[in-house]
């Protein structure tokens, strides 16, 4: 059965444990990197995590989990950003008194 990407934003069913209706949406805090859900634990290989978005119920703070993968590909896309701007940063700080050196001489 095909589901469809993020549905659970769209039509919301009632509480599972009171029956309300009023929601409040966010995100899990913590977790490695902000990603909340890693799958199974290995030291072989890396598993990719998941970041979970929270559903609330107002009524009696019932949470409710849901793995997001546009917030996940989002926190990856950043990440990667981070770190290719650091690695630059560090190679330069290295490169560049070499550089120097090597152009003006002591």
């Amino acid at each position: 059965m095909y589901k469809q990407k993020n549905d659970f934003l769209e039509a919301q069913k009632p509480c599972p444990v009171c029956g309300g209706q009023e929601f409040e949406w966010g995100r899990l805090a913590g977790g490695q990197y902000g990603i909340g859900y890693v799958p199974g634990f290995s030291m072989w290989q890396i598993k990719r995590g998941q970041a979970i978005k929270v559903r609330r119920c107002l009524q009696c703070n019932n949470l409710l989990q849901f793995t997001d993968e546009e917030l996940t590909n989002r926190n990856r896309r950043a990440m990667t950003i981070i770190l290719v701007i650091a690695f630059m940063v560090l190679g330069a700080a290295i490169c560049l008194p070499v550089l120097l050196t090597a152009l003006f001489g002591r």
